[in-house]
């Protein structure tokens, strides 16, 4: 268990030194919802959090968006609208680290998929489609996080493994919540 926890570890670890460079960090910072808006987490039914970071040439962005609470069973969370990108770009999305939860269809329970499912890789959209109509995102339990690149369809594939990171050969490897909770 100990050398599978240590490969996500460094899987992770890769993800974060080819999407953040400095490029990328020398861009514009947004909030795209604000935890502590009590009006939002009333909408919402959940405290919830996400941001991004977008290049200066608008190129490339990096989004994050955590569940921090439920408070209402049932509430569905709206569309996550991103921002600073050019509306007429074709931006590839990338999911940085595939969940390994997957809700059962049939008990509705979350339970553990041995092969980690991308949410968005492989989906193309322009930059107004992402701006105005936003992304839906799911989240199965407190503390769940969707982490994905926004790349211009241009700058053709990403450097490295092709993608996200393959976390499929970590079976039984512990999720990000549970990697956070352990440490």
């Amino acid at each position: 268990a100990d050398v599978e926890l240590l490969a996500e570890i460094r899987a992770l670890i890769h993800v974060y030194k080819t999407t953040l460079d400095f490029g990328l960090l020398r861009g514009q910072f947004y909030r795209l919802w604000d935890p502590f808006d009590s009006h939002s987490t009333q909408v919402y039914g959940a405290e919830v959090t996400a941001w991004m970071q977008v290049s200066e040439d608008r190129s490339r962005a990096v989004v994050m968006a955590c569940l921090l609470h439920l408070k209402e069973v049932g509430k569905i969370i709206p569309r996550l609208q991103l921002k600073g990108l050019s509306e007429d770009t074709l931006y590839d999305i990338i999911d940085l680290a595939p969940s390994s939860y997957v809700r059962n269809p049939q008990t509705l329970q979350v339970v553990c998929n041995p092969v980690p499912v991308s949410k968005f890789s492989g989906m193309q959209l322009r930059g107004v489609t992402l701006m105005k109509a936003g992304l839906p995102l799911q989240f199965l339990f407190d503390g769940d996080c969707s982490l994905f690149e926004i790349r211009s369809s241009e700058l053709g594939a990403r450097p490295g493994p092709a993608g996200s990171v393959d976390f499929s050969s970590l079976t039984g490897a512990r999720s990000q919540a549970a990697l956070l909770q352990h440490y």
